[in-house]
């Protein structure tokens, strides 16, 4: 069949036909003059080749299906048994891949573009002269699928005759207008409306085959374009075109260049609606003249509405009633409407604003004159409720009698709650308490000014008292009149100054007073040195803390006695002062430093401010250093890593806690770190702090002579200084006087411990008195027999049971933690059957307890050996190699340098085959998703090449055959890798949670919308496991905590919506369904264009080589 010479379908078509002899040509020059050429150029692959190498597997295992020799039916058969399995069924594929644009009908380019993109390689001309049985160049879903295409067109048809246009008919079918229609919900619509067809096959046509629902861009796109633009009579709509399509009816159009009954869905033109034989305007007039109707009939009720509320409301009994029905009381409606300055009366013209902005359309000189019977010129409340104003001024009369003024008694009387407000029970039995005989209800519903709640706030109370009280006036003086007449003293006395000035007078001594009283109940305990300190850590948190805010305000690092006693007294500190400063200052220095108050925070600080100077040269650039995110604050985490990196090696946590200028925040800053230093900073002095001060202070404190502290004389005294000092006698001896831990004391390290702590008597005597046995030597037994006896008792029941103090500590220390507390020691000696019950353990406890500590930590638990060593000489066993022979310690110590040294060559070599590769990655990215997402797939186009493996293996330092290692992946020989070849398992999961999710929520967009409920732009852990038990996902908790673990970046510890897209595009790359991510069609980049145009130019080279094969 032959089309006319000006059809632009025929001209189309000589073109295409053009293009393909021309391409097969030179081809087959091609062929014959490379015949001879180089090898390489011999072996080029073909078009097929080509095709399957850029197919996914799931695409290429279709197409090998396909195309095998023995496949059953004709070509078209074949094309269409693709179609079903790439997308469920021909439908499916016709609408979603084929008739993109909805135009009913497909061109042989069209056709040959969308083989092309699923990987079909067949010859597409004998398809194509097998489904276009006329030879008109067209074909429509009638000739893939009749059934399909007739139940289609008879479905809509029976749409426009029922409803006029889709859009209605969508009404209509989503019931419960969720967006949505379930096959149940459409089945019964259907029923109701007399449909006679197969309703479960009609909506398996319909709807999308990844989904189990139907929406209105499934139903009709044109319906949901309308939809979005307002468009409810779709005057805009183009004509639908019919799946069943007839060749001889649009012939002759064609042969004529008459098209536009077949203009395509979206063109500029907007079609006219035809009434008979007479044009009546296009859509776009009919819904311009649509929407000015529905604006006009808005107007109209509008004003009419209006008129209705301004007719309400003309003479005096309609205006109270407005009153009372807009402000709920009268006295509500004075306040809020009429009397807007508190001043309690109206003028006119302040009545005439009033009638105003309430809509009062009648004569307000009519309404003022019967207003104001008594011709005073001004309104009160009274004129308009006379037994409304007697009930509430009898109130305030009983109110000032017992109380003076309203604000008093609200503050004494009604004695509000913590948030300011009254409930109705309080107010009536304060009501009672007055002796007050009105109506209660009336009046706590009169007074209140929002009718809907059910208490009452001082503003509702009474709004000079409100005034007042902001002001600080609690005699209402402000809003009182000034008292006029009586005797020159009478009216000065009388005068706002005085009255003003005697009530802030009273205020000022009753606060005193109360301050005073204050003091005196917290002033309990601060008597002491212990006491002091107990006293600054339950006010400022941390010692440092209270350092910066209490002492040592002007940050010079010192404190003298004169700010000592201020700061002494600011926190009420009842004690001896004097006495208090010189037990600090033990050195005689005159002045206090941090040193002096917590040497253990002073040491920390100071090590860790010298190893910055040591590293960095000043405090600036250690800062500059230290803050790598560039926030000006430095977190704990920040810190712990500075201090690693620096080589610190005390506690980074606890310096971090001492550093913290309040203990309510949770970052530190560079005046945190050293005052000085941000002075510096923030003058421009970068140079001033390089650490020269502190040095010199340190060289000059090393030189003075260290003065001897007046202290106990004998040695009673000296036990009771030593206990004072370090809480129990066993640490004053670990840490006063056997400062070495050897168990024992000469006369010389005895000597230094008594000076250290600052005794002042004989020093030999007392040694003599100690040294029972004259050995020369001390051991704890003879400085204290009880506690030794307890020690020793305890050891020996510890050791019987465990044996050695390292296997003791595993068992007791069950959590892992490095310490105990006191309840966990007191369970331990109960089963170990130490004498004494709970009583003597907590005592013991003590005893082994660090000074400063509340935990007990491993060497705390051997001291007890240590001291029972030195007295017997019996050797305690503290570690599981001490129970061992010689040789066997040596065997051991030979085994864990072999297995340090496996181990060290295990990290330096490289894998070498699949199977290491795979723990090297898991071993790097944390799991198997995250190494395929940033170790593999760095482009994130859910698949990789040949090249792409080869790069990742070289970065993971992969020594062993690449290609046989890719060839094991690649198992159905696609030339490309997806996940599903690297880990099944895995890729089930995400691709089960990613159909649940979507099948919930149709896209990511609002998916992340229903999960993230706070808003902060990430899910933790816990938030994830819920929506995995919301969309159904199997496995319980644990599964979906592993499939979080999965998702994640490495080293985060949340999910972000990317990560949770990463899910959507491992599946995409595999199955080749498009995962919805957004609501709306998501606009291309400049980088997604330009793929595209590379895409494009790609497809046109596969088409032509398609078309020379074809011919």
């Amino acid at each position: 069949m032959s089309f006319a010479s000006s059809s632009p379908v025929a001209s189309k078509l000589r073109k295409a036909r053009s293009q393909a002899t021309f391409i097969q040509d030179a081809r087959h020059n091609s062929n014959s003059k490379d015949s001879t050429g180089h090898f390489f150029d011999r072996e080029r692959p073909t078009s097929c080749h080509a095709l399957r190498k850029h197919a996914t597997p799931a695409t290429a295992a279709t197409l090998y299906d396909a195309e095998r020799p023995d496949s059953v039916g004709t070509p078209a058969e074949s094309f269409c048994r693709v179609l079903r399995q790439r997308f469920g069924s021909v439908t499916a594929a016709w609408r979603y891949a084929l008739d993109k644009d909805n135009k009913g009908k497909v061109s042989f380019t069209d056709f040959c573009n969308v083989a092309r993109d699923i990987g079909y390689c067949k010859n597409l001309n004998n398809i194509w002269k097998e489904l276009d049985e006329d030879g008109s160049g067209l074909i429509s879903l009638n000739e893939l699928d009749p059934k399909a295409a007739t139940t289609l067109d008879e479905f809509f048809d029976f749409l426009h005759v029922k409803f006029s246009n889709t859009l209605k008919a969508w009404s209509y079918f989503d019931v419960d207008q969720n967006n949505r229609v379930e096959l149940e919900e459409f089945e019964t619509q259907l029923q109701k409306l007399g449909y006679l067809g197969n309703a479960k096959y009609l909506f398996k046509l319909l709807k999308v085959p990844a989904k189990n629902f139907l929406s209105l861009r499934d139903l009709d796109p044109q319906a949901h374009t309308a939809q979005m633009r307002g468009d409810v009579g779709m005057f805009l709509q183009k004509i639908r075109p019919r799946y069943n399509y007839d060749i001889d009816e649009i012939l002759p159009m064609l042969r004529s260049g008459k098209l536009g009954g077949l203009e395509k869905p979206g063109s500029p033109k907007s079609p006219a609606i035809q009434v008979g034989n007479q044009i009546m305007g296009t859509g776009n007039q009919f819904w311009a003249q649509e929407i000015a109707k529905k604006q006009r009939e808005l107007q109209f009720e509008h004003k009419k509405a209006h008129e209705q509320a301004s007719l309400s409301a003309s003479t005096l009994d309609s205006f109270k009633k407005l009153l009372v029905a807009r402000y709920g009381t009268m006295i509500a409606a004075w306040r809020q409407g009429l009397d807007l300055d508190g001043n309690g009366r109206l003028s006119f013209g302040e009545l005439c604003q009033a009638l105003r902005e309430m809509g009062f359309a009648g004569n307000a000189l009519a309404t003022w004159n019967a207003l104001d019977r008594d011709g005073d010129g001004f309104i009160q409340l009274g004129d308009l409720d006379p037994k409304l104003e007697e009930m509430l001024y009898g109130y305030k009369d009983l109110v000032k009698e017992k109380f003076g003024n309203t604000l008093l008694a609200w503050l004494n009387g009604l004695k509000s709650t913590p948030n300011g407000t009254i409930s109705k029970a309080a107010f009536t039995a304060h009501c009672k308490e007055i002796g007050f005989s009105g109506n209660v209800n009336l009046l706590f519903e009169s007074l209140k000014n929002d009718k809907t709640r059910h208490f009452m706030t001082l503003r509702d109370y009474d709004l000079p008292a409100m005034n007042a009280y902001l002001r600080g006036d609690m005699e209402m003086i402000s809003e009182s009149p000034a008292i006029k007449g009586g005797k020159f003293e009478e009216r000065n006395s009388n005068a706002f100054q005085q009255r003003w000035a005697r009530m802030q007078s009273k205020q000022e001594i009753a606060e005193r007073k109360e301050a005073a009283e204050e003091e005196i109940s917290k002033d309990k305990a601060a008597g002491s040195v212990a006491s002091m300190k107990e006293l600054l850590l339950h006010k400022y948190g941390t010692v440092t803390c209270a350092w910066r805010h209490g002492f040592d305000g002007n940050e010079n690092g010192r404190v003298s006695f004169v700010l000592f006693c201020n700061a002494m007294r600011r926190i009420g500190y009842s004690g001896n002062i004097k006495r208090c400063f010189n037990e600090l200052d033990r050195k005689k220095k005159g002045h206090l430093t941090l040193e002096d108050l917590a040497p253990e925070a002073h040491e920390m600080i100071t090590e860790f401010q010298q190893l910055l100077l040591d590293t960095h040269g000043d405090y600036i650039t250690a800062w500059e250093a230290l803050d790598v995110n560039r926030n000006n604050t430095l977190e704990e985490h920040e810190l712990v890593e500075a201090c690693k990196r620096i080589g610190y090696k005390k506690n980074a946590k606890q310096l971090f806690r001492y550093l913290l200028e309040h203990p309510s925040k949770r970052t530190i800053s560079l005046g945190d770190l050293n005052p000085g230093a941000m002075r510096a900073f923030y003058r421009g002095d970068m140079g001033s702090m390089c650490g020269k001060e502190r040095r010199a202070e340190i060289e000059n404190a090393a030189q003075k002579e260290r003065q001897m502290q007046l202290g106990a004389h004998d040695l009673s005294s000296l036990k009771k200084l030593l206990i004072r000092k370090y809480n129990t006698v066993t640490a004053a001896w670990r840490y006063g006087l056997d400062v070495t831990g050897q168990g024992r004391l000469s006369f010389v390290d005895f000597s230094k411990g008594c000076r250290e702590v600052g005794f002042a008597g004989n020093v030999k005597r007392v040694f003599k008195q100690l040294d029972d046995d004259d050995s020369g030597l001390i051991t704890f037994n003879e400085l204290d027999p009880k506690w030794f006896k307890s020690l020793q008792n305890f050891s020996e029941l510890l050791l019987a049971k465990y044996k050695t103090y390292e296997s003791a500590w595993r068992e007791i220390d069950a959590d892992k933690s490095n310490f105990i507390d006191c309840n966990e020691f007191v369970e331990v000696c109960k089963e170990l059957g130490y004498a004494g019950g709970p009583k003597a353990a907590a005592a013991l406890f003590q005893q082994l307890l660090h000074p400063n500590q509340k935990y007990m930590t491993m060497a705390d638990l051997q001291i007890g050996g240590t001291l029972i060593q030195a007295m017997t000489g019996f050797h305690m066993a503290r570690e599981d190699d001490d129970l061992l022979s010689r040789d066997q310690v040596a065997k051991k110590a030979v085994q864990k340098l072999e297995q340090a040294k496996q181990h060290e060559k295990s990290m330096q070599m490289g894998p070498q085959d699949l199977n290491s590769l795979k723990k090297t990655l898991v071993r790097r990215f944390k799991t198997i998703t995250a190494a395929w997402r940033y170790g593999l797939d760095v482009t994130t186009q859910g698949k990789i090449s040949f090249v792409d493996f080869a790069k990742a293996c070289r970065e993971n330092s992969f020594t062993g055959d690449i290609r046989k290692c890719f060839s094991e992946l690649d198992y159905d020989g696609s030339g490309i890798i997806t996940f599903n070849e690297i880990d099944p398992k895995w890729f089930k999961n995400l691709q089960s949670f990613t159909e649940l999710l979507l099948g919930k929520y149709e896209s990511y967009e609002n998916a992340w919308k229903a999960i993230d409920v706070h808003k902060n732009r990430f899910i933790d852990c816990k938030e994830f496991v819920e929506v995995c038990q919301q969309v159904g996902y199997e496995g319980g908790p644990q599964a979906a905590e592993a499939l979080f673990e999965q998702l994640l970046q490495s080293g985060q510890k949340n999910l972000y919506m990317t990560d949770l897209q990463c899910g959507g595009t491992i599946v995409h790359a595999v199955t080749g369904f498009n995962v919805t991510r957004q609501d709306a069609d998501e606009v291309p980049s400049g980088a997604d264009h330009k793929a595209e145009l590379d895409l494009q130019k790609t497809d046109i080279q596969l088409l032509e080589e398609l078309i020379e094969e074809g011919s």
